[in-house]
């Protein structure tokens, strides 16, 4: 049975769930050092990669790989590894909701793109649903106290790298989508997980011979359990943005996906690490829900 777009974005939103917590986990347990943190993300990209050629090996092979999926796959996993680094970094800073809050943000870079190239208008609607999102989505962050305890000016320049990244991997999903002709998107999910999975080897190899007094740091198993978790979670998700980009407009499908991600972050740290949601940040998640069926009522005709 093929999925559509909708199912697509129901999916991804209930992953969304196990995503959220496995990241504010991880986030806790993750090495401190530099040695540390390479090994990490180096694991999760190629358990997303090993993932991925399982899917493969049963499901037809690899004869989809060309030079063309590559090139989109490096773009790809390159912004995606940005992105998961300068979120998860900005989430040890406790803000939560705050590092979603600018991950959300970067929807606007593949909506506005796609309007000059692909010609997919966005009504005044959608614009102000969009808007009204970004601004439930302040509420969200909750007690102002709390969040500006931990805030810094290197924390800002974190998510700013998050949404400017996060934007960009929408975008090259929506560009492999549209513009690789036959374009298999588990080939695309594996080597844009498995090259940066090796870029990130290759540098925990030289760092090691460089500087081996500082590489005997190592991983918890939990984490090694949640890094598995959320390798599964970032495979799923980004297998199935990919299939729905040419199912469904950008402004829906990214404003539900990560909009929807905001929403979840804000439930996720009052049910399991005690950030309560105020009348607030209650009111910011009503707003939000709002929001996105405006997003979804006005598309154009």
């Amino acid at each position: 049975m093929e999925l559509t777009g909708t199912s697509c974005i129901v999916i991804i939103i209930l992953i969304r769930f196990i995503q959220q917590y496995s990241s504010k986990m991880s986030s806790i347990l993750v090495p401190k050092t530099l040695f540390g943190n390479t090994k990490y993300f180096m694991l999760t990209k190629l358990l997303a990669a090993a993932f991925a050629a399982l899917i493969l090996l049963f499901g037809g092979g690899f004869s989809h790989m060309n030079a063309e999926t590559a090139l989109y796959a490096a773009a790809f996993g390159i912004m995606l590894l940005i992105s998961s680094v300068s979120s998860l970094y900005a989430i040890k800073s406790g803000t939560m909701a705050l590092s979603s809050l600018f991950s959300t943000a970067g929807l606007i870079v593949p909506c506005v793109a796609g309007i000059f190239m692909y010609h997919i208008p966005m009504s005044l609607g959608q614009w102000a649903g969009v808007l009204l999102f970004l601004a439930a989505s302040v509420l969200l962050i909750g007690d102002t106290k709390k969040l500006y305890s931990g805030f810094s000016f290197k924390t800002l320049i974190l998510l700013l790298i998050a949404m400017l990244s996060n934007g960009a991997v929408m975008m090259v999903q929506t560009m492999f989508a549209k513009n690789v002709q036959g374009g298999d998107v588990t080939t695309f999910s594996f080597l844009g997980f498995l090259i940066p999975g090796v870029l990130l080897g290759i540098f925990a190899c030289v760092y090691r011979v460089a500087a081996p007094s500082q590489c005997h740091e190592k991983m918890q198993k939990k984490l090694l359990i949640f890094a598995l978790i959320s390798s599964i979670a970032v495979f799923f998700v980004n297998q199935l943005a990919t299939i729905a980009t040419v199912k469904t407009e950008p402004v829906i499908l990214f404003t539900f996906i990560n909009g929807g991600n905001t929403i979840i972050a804000a439930v996720i740290a009052a049910l399991f690490f005690k950030e309560k949601i105020t009348l607030k940040s209650g009111l910011g998640l009503l707003i939000g829900i709002a929001a996105l069926i405006m997003v979804k009522a006005f598309q154009p005709a």
